[in-house]
């Protein structure tokens, strides 16, 4: 969708974060963090280190990337 300046840690430094349409994701994407998933009724935020995976039934699984 776009991009925009998010902060995300107590440092204040501004990361470039992808900003995504969740309507127009599909089944089966993964998104990694950071970034950004604006729906109709909610916005989900990725951290850094993160990532999320759009279900078939539309729920997003959410989980922690191994360091």
């Amino acid at each position: 969708k776009d991009s925009r300046q998010v902060v995300f840690g107590a440092d204040g430094e501004r990361q470039t974060t992808p900003i995504y349409d969740g309507d127009k994701l599909g089944a089966d994407v993964v998104i990694h963090g950071p970034a950004v998933i604006e729906e109709v009724t909610t916005t989900i935020v990725l951290e850094p280190g993160w990532r999320a995976e759009l279900h078939d039934s539309g729920s997003y699984v959410i989980s922690k990337v191994a360091s």
